[in-house]
C-alpha cells in the first residue's frame, strides 16, 4: 500500500508560525513583566534592607545621644545640654522615627514586636529616670525658666528635703549607677534582637526573590531560545518547501523542461499549471511545425523541408528523385479529385517501402523524392528493389484507382559532390529515365551511349 505523504502548505507553515511566536511573544512579554516586578521587589527588599538598618542606628545613636547629653547636664549644669537633649527628645525625635521605621517591617512577627515594645518600654522608662536628674539638677541650680517637660516633673518630698549638693549626687547616681547602665543595656539587647530577627526575614524575603528571579531568568531564556528554534525551523521551512523548488523550476524552465512536482502544495499546484501549459505549447509547437514542415496533401515533407533535410544529410545517402507518369493526363481524363487521390497513394506507397529512417518528401505537383539514409553505392540492389516493389504496388487497381506509372532517378552522395550536385546528379538520372520511356528508373553514374545514366525499364 503506498505511502501518503503530507505536502504541507506556504500559508499552514506562515500560520503556524505566526501563532507560535505570537504565543512565544506572550510569553516572553508575561515573563518580562514577572522579571521587572520581581526586581522591583528586590529593590523594595533593598530599600527595607537600608531603612531597617538605618532605624536601629539611629534608634541606638539617639539612645547615646541622650545619655550623653543628661550626663553632661548633671555633671555641669550647662542649660545649652539640657537644651540639646530637649530638642533631641521632643523635636528631632530619632528613636520615635526608628521605632516606627522597624515597626512598619515587623509585620506580624510577634516575637519581633515583643522585643521592640520591650526596648520601647525601657527606653521610657530611662527617658523618665533622665528627666527626673534632670529635675533635681535644675531645682539644685535654681534655675529660671525652667522647659515645661522637666518642670512638669514632681520630686519626691524626700529628695525635696535634700541639700542641693545631695540632689546634685542623686542626680549622678541615677544617670550614671549600675541600674541606669543595666536598662541601656537591655534596650540594646531588645533593639539588637529586634533587628537581628528583622533582618533574617529580609533576607529570607531576599533569598526567595532571588530564587523567583533565577527561575523567571530561566523560563525568559527558554522562551528567547524556543523563538530562536522557530526562526531556524521557519527558514529551514522556506528554503526546502519554497526556495529550493524555485531553484530547481528555474534550471528545468532554462531548459525548457516540465517541471517536477516537488515543494509546497501551492508550488506544486503552480508546476501542475505550468506542465499542462508547457505540454499545450509543445503540442501547439509539434502541430505548428509540422504544418510549417508537411505537405497538406500527403503528409509526407513539402519542398521547404526537403531543402533543409538534404542540407543535414551529406554524407552516405541516396536521393531518388521520383516523378507520376503523365500525371496531367490523369487529371484532364479523371479530374483533380482522382489525381489528389492517386498523390495520396503515391505518397503512401513510397512510406511503406522505405525505412522510418528514410525520408520521403514531395516536392512539386507530382515530383516526389526519398532521401535514404545511411546507404553506400554498394547496396544500389537493395534501392533497385525498393524501387520495384513500389511500382509493383502502384498496379495495383483494386482501390478503384487507375494504375500509374513512375520515373526515378537515383543518386549517391558518394558519387558526386555537394548537396546541390546529388540533386542535380538524381535530377539528370530521373531525366535519363523519363528518355527511356518513362516507367523505369536510373542511376546516376551508369556509362550509357549518353555517358550519364543508364534507365531501367520493365
Amino acid at each position: 500500500m503506498p505511502r501518503l505523504r503530507v505536502v504541507p502548505k506556504i500559508r499552514t507553515i506562515n500560520a503556524i508560525a505566526i501563532l507560535l511566536s505570537a504565543a512565544l511573544s506572550l510569553m516572553a512579554l508575561v515573563t518580562v513583566g514577572r522579571i521587572f516586578e520581581t526586581e522591583m521587589a528586590s529593590e523594595r527588599h533593598d530599600e527595607a534592607y537600608r531603612e531597617c538598618s538605618s532605624a536601629a542606628r539611629d534608634l541606638q545613636e539617639a539612645s547615646d545621644f541622650l545619655t550623653s547629653e543628661v550626663r553632661v547636664f548633671v555633671a555641669t549644669g550647662n542649660r545649652a545640654y539640657l537644651d540639646s537633649y530637649l530638642n533631641e527628645l521632643e523635636v528631632v525625635d530619632r528613636r520615635g522615627r526608628a521605632v516606627q521605621t522597624l515597626r512598619s517591617y515587623l509585620g506580624d512577627d510577634e516575637q519581633a514586636v515583643a522585643d521592640l515594645e520591650e526596648a520601647l518600654g525601657y527606653s521610657n522608662a530611662l527617658a523618665e529616670r533622665e528627666l527626673y536628674a534632670m529635675k533635681l539638677v535644675a531645682v539644685s541650680t535654681q534655675m529660671a525658666d525652667v522647659p515645661k517637660l522637666v518642670d512638669s516633673v514632681a520630686l519626691r518630698e524626700d529628695d525635696l528635703a535634700l541639700t542641693d549638693g545631695e540632689r546634685r549626687m542623686l542626680a549622678e547616681q541615677i544617670v550614671l549607677g549600675e541600674e541606669y547602665q543595666s536598662t541601656k543595656m537591655q534596650i540594646r539587647q531588645s533593639v539588637s534582637d529586634c533587628y537581628t530577627r528583622l533582618l533574617a526575614r529580609l533576607n529570607a524575603d531576599i533569598e526567595t526573590n532571588n530564587a523567583t528571579m533565577r527561575r523567571r531568568l530561566g523560563q525568559m531564556q527558554a522562551v528567547v531560545f524556543a523563538l530562536l528554534a522557530i526562526v531556524v525551523l521557519v527558514i529551514a521551512a522556506v528554503y526546502v518547501f519554497i526556495l529550493r523548488p524555485l531553484q530547481v523550476y528555474t534550471r528545468q524552465i532554462k531548459r525548457d523542461e516540465k517541471l517536477v512536482l516537488t515543494g509546497a502544495s501551492e508550488l506544486r499546484y503552480m508546476a501542475d499549471a505550468y506542465n499542462h501549459i508547457y505540454e499545450e505549447n509543445r503540442e501547439r509547437t509539434r502541430n505548428l511545425q509540422h504544418a510549417a514542415e508537411r505537405d497538406g496533401l500527403t503528409g509526407l515533407y513539402n519542398r521547404g523541408a526537403f531543402d533543409q533535410l538534404l542540407r543535414e544529410h551529406k554524407q552516405n545517402v541516396a536521393l531518388l528523385l521520383i516523378d507520376v507518369d503523365y500525371f496531367k493526363d490523369v487529371n484532364d481524363t479523371y479530374g483533380h479529385d482522382v489525381g489528389d487521390a492517386i498523390l495520396r497513394k503515391v505518397a503512401n506507397r513510397i512510406e511503406r517501402q522505405f525505412r522510418a529512417t528514410d525520408l520521403p518528401c514531395r516536392i512539386g505537383g507530382d515530383e516526389f523524392a526519398v532521401i535514404v539514409t545511411d546507404v553506400t553505392p554498394e547496396l544500389r540492389t537493395v534501392i533497385a528493389s525498393k524501387v520495384e516493389a513500389l511500382r509493383v504496388a502502384l498496379t495495383d487497381v483494386s482501390d478503384g484507382l487507375p494504375k500509374v506509372t513512375l520515373s526515378v532517378g537515383i543518386a549517391f552522395s558518394a558519387l558526386v559532390g555537394s548537396e546541390q550536385s546529388i540533386f542535380k546528379a538524381a535530377d539528370r538520372a530521373l531525366y535519363v529515365a523519363k528518355e527511356r520511356g518513362h516507367n523505369g528508373y536510373a542511376f546516376y553514374g551508369d556509362d550509357d551511349e549518353q555517358g550519364a545514366a543508364t534507365a531501367q525499364k520493365n
